[in-house]
């Protein structure tokens, strides 16, 4: 299979006016879960791998593999599909085809020949990690045939980071769940870090069984869809970036949200004014001064500690069961930079904070970018602990190393 596939971008969708098109936005459903993202050229395969389970279950293709590493968008794409199907559930679906069980979606209710009997859509949406610990449990408790027999009436099943399990008795359930979905009428959804010939941890039957199904590995982002957000953004604060200077922060940072986060500290850096241009002198040196250097990039428990600091809050506050307001914000923001100032998945960091779902980690990401688009007083909190974090980050470094520093990629290693 080609890998040369899919990288998704996020934009609202009342300002994607602002992308050229050879960067627009692929014609999608106006209901579509998915009409807000952006896709490069080489993401075609992605959309209709997505889109395949969006009229119908199961799809076109069962299982749906994507593969792709943490923050390339696989949890965000995922859980579309699955708010779908579960607005479609409370809108309406039919029997598209009795003897095969198939659900679809009812676009016209009035004109649906099926609508006098409105099915329920039973969908479950797990990780690896809880997956794990749920067979575990069931397993030591005896009642394995119990949760199948509650999985063989789902719909629609989707496991995030699949290749996190690691015991091989779990695995060895999880080849029953499979085949389940597969026999029956359920569509699986998986993601993965790594592509199914490099994740050592599932069984080659699993494998087998996967590959029988529609396998999408994600791309980075193509250098001119990277250059269009740069466009977008700088707009957006009305900034005027040089082509030097556009190229330089499209080839520094891979990710839209790191691209977004780096033009709001220019927005709320000293000095700035509207109508201010940007040079590509200027452009490094705040990619320099503002994003932690290769070596020296933080650590969660760094992150939650200068946090902690900035909010007056104990790191144990932070990482505790508490809800008090001050300790939620002080939470959420913390997130939101280990999100993006850290390879860790979204697993990984509810794991930092407490055993946290990676749920809860998604929702505080969201609301701390949400409330920084609209307030000037979190936008000058996360511009504040990026220097607090930058300078932290720069007292590990010999000055001369610094001096050899250039612009660094942060990106993550995508399959080939």
């Amino acid at each position: 299979m080609n890998a040369s596939t899919v990288a998704l971008l996020w934009l609202p969708s009342d300002r994607c006016d602002l992308l050229s098109e050879t960067a627009a936005r692929a014609s999608l459903r106006a209901s579509s879960p998915l009409c807000e993202m952006v896709f490069g050229e080489e993401n075609r395969l992605f959309l209709h791998g997505l889109e395949s389970v969006l009229d119908q279950l199961p799809g076109l293709y069962n299982p749906v593999v994507i593969i792709g590493p943490s923050g390339s968008g696989k949890t965000r794409a995922l859980s579309g599909v699955l708010m779908h199907w579960k607005t479609a559930g409370q809108e309406g679906v039919s029997l598209a085809n009795k003897p095969d069980q198939r659900l679809s979606k009812i676009n016209s209710p009035k004109k649906d020949p099926f609508n006098q009997k409105v099915l329920v859509v039973k969908t479950l949406f797990i990780t690896g990690n809880h997956l794990e610990r749920l067979i575990r449990h069931h397993l030591a408790h005896e009642s394995i045939e119990l949760l199948l027999h509650e999985w063989s009436q789902l719909h629609l099943l989707i496991i995030d980071d699949f290749d996190r399990v690691v015991s091989a008795s779990v695995w060895e359930v999880i080849g029953r769940v499979v085949d389940l979905c597969l026999n029956g009428s359920c569509q699986l959804m998986v993601s993965l870090h790594h592509s199914l010939e490099q994740s050592s941890t599932i069984p080659s039957r699993i494998v087998s069984r996967l590959e029988s199904g529609l396998v999408i590995a994600i791309a980075a982002p193509n250098l001119l869809v990277s250059q269009r957000l740069v466009e977008f953004h700088a707009c957006r604060i009305e900034c005027e970036p040089s082509k030097e200077a556009r190229d330089i922060i499209a080839k520094t940072l891979v990710f839209p949200d790191a691209i977004a986060l780096f033009f709001d500290l220019l927005k709320n850096s000293e000095g700035f004014t509207p109508s201010q241009s940007l040079d590509a002198t200027r452009a490094a040196a705040l990619l320099l001064g503002k994003i932690p250097a290769a070596g020296a990039a933080p650590t969660i428990k760094q992150l939650i500690g200068v946090t902690a600091t900035y909010f007056k809050v104990l790191p144990c506050d932070l990482v505790g069961p508490s809800r008090r307001r001050v300790f939620a914000h002080a939470r959420s923001v913390a997130m939101y930079l280990a999100r993006h100032l850290t390879d860790a998945s979204l697993v990984s960091i509810g794991r930092a904070f407490g055993n946290r779902d990676h749920t809860t980690v998604l929702y505080s990401v969201r609301i701390v970018a949400a409330r920084a688009a609209k307030n000037v007083t979190d936008r000058h909190i996360l511009s504040d602990l990026f220097e607090s974090l930058s300078s932290t980050a720069s007292q590990r470094l010999s000055v001369e190393k610094r001096k050899k520093l250039s612009p660094v990629r942060l990106s993550h290693k995508y399959p080939k």
